[in-house]
């Protein structure tokens, strides 16, 4: 080749090399670029364009760009990536720890009672375990003896006792439910009780404070000191009275021999009046009350018959006594009868 043709050739690869100085931006970009110019300018016989080469250049430096984006998307996704996998690790333990059953702050020792255990039981008296472990039994316990259990018994499930249950004290704190309770002492409740199904007494019953019933009473006999209502009295059945027959005190107006009776109560009775010889109008009888009333009383008073019907009867009362007596002279020999009844 002619030396005419070589030095322009070598002249315009300096000026090439010197353009892509000036236009690199990184001084440790791809290799590949490097490698890349040089096997252009290596060949004499093609000229090199500048321009081409700025582009190059700075194609170059926006795919190191776009690397650098790349590795860091890749460091974020594997840090998410990293949370999420956390998060389910977290939620599966806490599900779990909520699943399992809550044990008790203070663990007991359990200690499983052997066969060798079982014959020194029936062979005589033997102490088994601390006072702090449990004693498991898993299969059923016949015990044809006594049981004596010096500490308090817990049961956890259901109890079922077919025989008596002889108990000195009983306290339940909670609800009780019994088919069937029989007392030999004293029944002693504080709080409210309430009673679902039938209750019988066999014995007496005796309520010190009030006693409200919503239903109805049924008992063929009740005794007491002081019966009030609020409300009004039905009854279906006669009205017995009984107690102690007052006492009566004869008075003049039934004559010379004449007598004078009273068969009843304070309540309610008859009174019978015989006349002697020479009856006057006045006072036949006086009737005095075994307990005497608060106030005085209404007292309604009967004749029985003809002969107490002609008289011109009337009343004198008082909270301890009643007396009958007749404005007009009764007859001589004559047998009078009054019913009465006092309500106070």
């Amino acid at each position: 080749m002619p030396d005419n043709e070589i030095k322009p050739a070598e002249n315009s690869l300096e000026s090439s090399s010197e353009s892509l100085e000036n236009n690199v931006i990184d001084a440790t970009g791809d290799n590949n670029l490097e490698s890349s110019s040089l096997e252009n300018n290596s060949n004499p016989t093609t000229p090199i364009n500048s321009s081409e080469k700025t582009n190059s250049s700075t194609n170059s430096v926006n795919k190191l760009k776009l690397k650098d984006k790349l590795a860091k998307f890749n460091i974020y996704l594997i840090l998410f990536g990293l949370i999420i996998v956390l998060t389910v690790v977290v939620i599966t333990i806490t599900y779990l720890q909520s699943q399992s059953p809550v044990k008790n702050s203070v663990s007991l020792k359990s200690q499983n009672l052997t066969k060798n255990s079982l014959n020194q039981l029936a062979a005589n008296d033997s102490t088994i375990g601390a006072p702090k472990q449990n004693l498991n039994i898993e299969a059923n316990a016949v015990f044809a003896g006594r049981v004596l259990i010096s500490n308090g018994l817990q049961v956890a499930g259901g109890e079922q006792i077919n025989g008596g249950l002889g108990i000195n004290s009983l306290s339940v704190k909670g609800t009780g439910t019994f088919q069937q309770l029989n007392t030999s002492g004293n029944l002693s409740v504080n709080g409210t009780t309430s009673l679902q199904g039938s209750t019988t007494i066999s014995s007496s019953l005796q309520v010190n404070g009030n006693a409200n019933f919503n239903g109805n009473i049924s008992s063929p006999q009740v005794t007491t000191n002081s019966f009030q209502l609020s409300g009004n009295l039905n009854l279906s059945h006669h009205i017995n009275v009984n107690g102690p027959s007052p006492r009566s005190n004869t008075l003049a107006a039934v004559g010379i021999g004449g007598t004078v009776t009273v068969n009843g109560t304070d309540t309610a009775g008859n009174i019978n009046i015989n006349t002697g010889t020479n009856p006057s109008s006045g006072c036949f009888i006086t009737v005095v009350f075994n307990t005497p009333y608060s106030s005085t009383p209404y007292v309604v008073v009967s004749p029985i018959g003809s002969s107490g019907g002609s008289l011109h009867y009337y009343l004198e009362t008082n909270s301890t006594s009643f007396n009958i007596c007749s404005d007009s002279t009764p007859p001589s020999q004559a047998n009078i009868n009054f019913d009465y009844i006092i309500i106070g």
